[in-house]
């Protein structure tokens, strides 16, 4: 099994320059497995293994191997299964699939250590600032061409960056169900036979089946792959392809996700810790585009659409305090939004400008594991000198699972690092985005779970609140209605 020991709590990098210089190093070494190596890659991702990851370490080395034996992992894990795509279409669309994926686990990887680190919104800008000084891993990848077989330039097409997401079925033991083909393409316009394809299933399109067309991408999709029918489609603006593609559209899938994080880990905590079964397969924390959460086993589909959220949080539910556990899976949470986040800017091709907005917009909201940190029920408010604050980066606690994922042994690996005492755990934050409360504000309390609202986060004006009796959040009416 594959450990990587160089981010092992001892030698976890600590500083804005300490994860820069991480990150440099990883990058480095997947880029060189992805271009010079790219030969000896290809032949390490024997579809007839298990699921394969690719590594970047910080010694600019590159391995591709089995996830780590730990679960939930030391750190964030590359996307799982590569291998299974490997054979399932154009060669070059399966290599720029896997830079895409590599490029969002550098982010993955670099703000896990910045949230272990506990480092503030002015440290992360200036570390995204290092980090979108160098060309992503899919930009080297796109314009690398080996000396010996440079192609003239009216030859050297650009592959899509949403070109290929090929997936397979896999099964619980990790081998091939199938190997239909499935791709999707941002520009799926085929100049030498005309043909139409579904931007879903990838299939050709013929007359006896409804087909929409999104009318921001301009890509076309079987009606039953998007969930349309005709019936439907007549009631519709504009259609929408469901991968944001803005700077705008990949902020609202981040914000939505975020929110919905939030809502486990505080509102329904409860909830969330029940649904962590130690005695159930891997499981993960899922925030969703319509701000709900999900515990669940990860995708049947390898690689997966999107980055994965950390497997096995179940694991590690009952080796440790309830606290710290929470405030670890909220650090895994954050430095997943990361990795979904710029795994959409990768497929939507955003250049380092508006890479720059998008994590500007992000890094104004609190992240998840701030939030958390700070959040007390109104009827459960610790006392100052009972709030000592866990560090982001004490607690790194997983297991051993086998092949099966069932868990192997019970070893506990807890780092305690910057044990900081919070002095401003009185103050009080909005429940929807985390900002501090001041009086300039309109803010409304929720007469159910007792939690405070800016008025513009949950479309409550001065005016209609003198109209209301009792005031009942959008989360507490989510919650009402499940039940």
């Amino acid at each position: 099994m594959a450990n990587d020991t160089s981010s092992s709590p001892s030698s976890a990098p600590e500083t804005v320059e300490g994860i820069f210089e991480d990150y440099s190093a990883r990058r480095l070494g997947l880029i060189r497995a992805l271009t010079q190596d790219v030969d000896k890659f290809f032949e390490s991702c024997d579809p007839d293994k298990e699921n394969l990851c690719l590594f970047g370490y910080p010694d600019e080395s590159w391995k591709v191997s089995l996830p780590s034996d730990l679960v939930p992992s030391g750190i964030p894990e590359p996307s799982l299964g590569i291998n299974f795509a490997r054979d399932g279409g154009d060669r070059k669309e399966w290599i720029y699939l896997v830079a895409v994926h590599s490029n969002s686990w550098l982010f993955a990887v670099a703000f896990y250590h910045g949230g272990c680190a506990g480092l503030n919104s002015v440290e992360r800008n200036r570390l995204f600032t290092l980090i979108n000084n160098l060309p992503g891993v899919h930009e080297v990848v796109k314009d690398w061409q080996p000396a010996k077989d440079k192609p003239k330039k009216d030859q050297s097409g650009e592959a899509s960056r949403s070109t290929s997401r090929s997936r397979i079925k896999r099964s619980n033991d990790g081998d091939t169900k199938s190997t239909e083909k499935l791709v999707e393409e941002s520009q799926m316009q085929d100049e030498d036979h005309g043909d139409s394809h579904c931007g879903s299933c990838g299939l050709v399109h013929n007359g006896d089946e409804f087909w929409i067309a999104c009318d921001v991408c301009q890509l076309w999709y079987h009606g039953m792959c998007v969930g349309i029918t005709p019936t439907m489609a007549e009631t519709v603006g504009n259609s929408r392809s469901s991968s944001p593609a803005t700077v705008e559209e990949i902020f609202q899938d981040y914000k939505a996700r975020r929110i919905g994080l939030i809502l486990a880990l505080t509102h329904d905590v409860d909830e969330f810790f029940e649904s962590c079964d130690p005695d159930k397969a891997d499981l993960c924390l899922f925030g969703y585009p319509n701000e709900s959460w999900e515990v669940t086993v990860p995708s049947e589909t390898v690689p997966s659409e999107i980055p994965e959220p950390t497997t096995g949080i179940n694991f590690a539910r009952d080796g440790s305090d309830r606290r710290d556990w929470v405030y670890m899976v909220a650090v895994h949470s954050d430095s997943w939004l990361m990795a979904v986040a710029f795994y959409h800017a990768g497929c939507a091709g955003l250049n380092s400008v508006k890479r720059n907005r998008l994590f500007t917009l992000i890094n104004d909201l609190p992240d998840v594991y701030e939030v958390v940190r700070d959040w007390q029920p109104a009827k459960g408010k610790l006392k100052k000198d009972q709030s000592n604050e866990a560090s982001r980066s004490k607690f790194r606690s997983g297991v051993k699972r086998s092949s099966a994922g069932h868990t192997k042994s019970t070893q506990k690996i807890v780092e305690e690092r910057h044990m900081q005492q919070d002095e401003e755990h009185g103050e009080t934050h909005c429940g929807s985005c985390g900002f501090v409360y001041n009086g300039d504000e309109f803010w409304i309390a929720c007469d159910f779970c007792r939690l405070w609202y800016h008025g513009k986060c949950v479309g409550i004006t001065p005016t209609k609140a003198e109209t209301i009796g009792k005031y009942r959040c959008p989360y507490c009416h989510k919650r009402q209605m499940r039940l």
